[in-house]
């Protein structure tokens, strides 16, 4: 080695390695599976073991990625959770989202699904009163 090549090489890089980020300061907002464990979820809504095949089904993802997303190696993005919220499953994910939460606009939500119920209810029993009516003449 040079004289000149050692000098360099003493140079070289003197501040040191630097990280990509700055300390204290997040990369960027915490991702959604921070914020809630979608693996409990979605062993709830399929409990047979089905998990990551369904999730994958439903977000439009591979199997892969559904496994990702569920052990939170990778946090969903907004077009999976608006995927999900947009399914069948929608609405018992939100309810896991809201978990404790109760502002004002849930707790009407939630009286309002449950006077439609009720409406339900009491049209099937209409039209189950009405056939047996019909079958007693």
């Amino acid at each position: 080695m040079t004289e000149s090549s050692a000098a360099r090489a003493r140079k070289a890089n003197l501040p040191g390695a630097k990280a990509c980020t700055p300390k204290g300061k997040p990369l960027h907002s915490a991702p959604v599976h921070k914020l809630l464990p979608l693996e409990q979820w979605a062993r709830q809504v399929w409990p047979t073991g089905g998990a990551p095949k369904n999730l994958a089904r439903l977000i439009n993802r591979s199997l892969r990625t559904a496994k990702y997303r569920l052990t939170a190696t990778y946090p969903l993005d907004l077009d999976d959770v608006v995927r999900i919220l947009r399914s069948d499953h929608g609405y018992s994910f939100l309810q896991f989202v809201m978990g404790d939460a109760s502002p004002a606009w849930w707790r009407g939500l939630g009286k309002a699904r449950g006077l439609a119920a009720m409406r339900r209810q009491m049209a099937e029993l209409q039209r189950r009163l009405a056939q047996a009516e019909l079958d007693f003449d």
